[in-house]
């Protein structure tokens, strides 16, 4: 989505550039990070573990910039594999976005890749670096595929993967960072920070760091989320703006985002415990002024824009929808046909 000047000024939130320097991570695990990377390469495959919104792909910016002097935006669709983006000997691979179909063509292009030694852009030959993004999406039976092939192509490619969960079988081949999540101190010192250089005054609002801290908490430390959160509260101060748009639109993503992957792989006791938080996120949501119907109408555009998703199950999805919007219309309290929709959305991807 591109945004006008003027939504980029409101929403502060889209400005934030990342460098190594202004990370907002525990002082030990930022010297872990600078230490890895201390001549300015990646020595060994690195896995960076966390959940949604703790900062992985942030941390993958800053790398690629710090390692190679390159930006993500650079990346284009591979000529072959539209599904795979590349930049020069670089490439990037998302699992939330593919089909199961697709995981063949996956498997031959990185064992394509790896057979040459390398790969000549420039005066010097550049390393292959291949990453992978919500890896943890893979059923076990692609995360073995997966783990043959890295496990015979270690002597010519270095692989960077971005997982919320923990991946046992591919631990021997990589260097694991377990991304922290920000105790109260750390997160009101950054806050302010943020606050501070935004020119946004507490005083003025009706936020309090406890409630700030709070708001971190209850969407599981997910600072991604909690920065929309405040940078709606702020900005909106109650009334309809249009430039609020595309934050509504990444706070829907985000709940969509914990839905579809966030119980991927869990037993059926942690799954119910986990999904009864999802009251967290749907009131958070209708609390910042983001209307039922538009969780709705959004939550069914990204869905059905999604290649992983079968067909058969887009239907379903449509005819969820379509059985909560008309729910809406004959309950008082909201969220229920809201929580009852998504809850029925994780079982359908389960």
């Amino acid at each position: 989505m591109i945004l006008s000047d003027i939504e980029n000024q409101e929403c502060w939130i889209f400005n934030y550039k990342p460098t190594l320097k202004n990370l907002i991570y525990p002082d030990f695990f930022i010297s872990k990070l600078k230490s890895f990377i201390k001549d300015k390469t990646i020595p060994l495959n690195l896995m960076l573990i966390g959940n949604s919104g703790y900062g992985k792909l942030t941390l993958l910016r800053c790398i690629l910039k710090e390692c190679f002097n390159i930006e993500i935006e650079q990346f284009k669709p591979h000529y072959k594999f539209q599904h795979i983006l590349t930049f020069e000997t670089f490439f990037f691979i998302d699992f939330m976005y593919y089909k199961n179909s697709d995981f063949k063509d996956i498997v031959l292009f990185i064992k394509s890749t790896a057979s040459k030694t390398f790969i000549q852009f420039n005066e010097n030959p550049t390393p292959k670096l291949i990453i992978f993004k919500n890896i943890h999406m893979l059923s076990n039976n692609y995360i073995a595929s997966l783990t043959a092939v890295i496990k015979s192509t270690l002597d010519n490619c270095l692989f960077i993967c971005l997982s919320n969960l923990f991946i046992q079988s591919l631990t021997p081949y990589f260097t694991i960072f377990r991304i922290p999540y920000l105790d109260e101190k750390v997160f009101k010192t950054n806050i302010n920070k943020i606050l501070k250089k935004n020119k946004i005054f507490l005083k003025n609002t009706n936020l309090t760091h406890p409630k700030m801290y709070k708001a971190y908490k209850d969407t599981f430390y997910n600072f991604k989320n909690t920065l929309l959160w405040i940078q709606y509260q702020t900005t909106n101060d109650g009334k309809k703006s249009k430039s609020m748009m595309p934050i509504k639109k990444k706070m829907i993503a985000s709940l969509l985002n914990f839905i579809l992957s966030e119980t991927h792989k869990m037993n059926s006791k942690k799954e119910i415990k986990h999904l009864e938080q999802v009251d967290n996120y749907i009131v958070g949501l209708i609390g910042c002024g983001i209307e039922p119907r538009e969780i709705l109408k959004y939550s069914l555009n990204m869905l059905l824009n999604m290649k992983m998703i079968e067909p058969n199950k887009k239907l379903e999805i449509i005819k969820m929808i379509s059985t909560a919007d008309k729910e809406l219309l004959n309950v008082e309290k909201k969220y229920f046909p809201l929580k009852k929709m998504f809850i029925n959305l994780a079982i359908l991807f389960k």
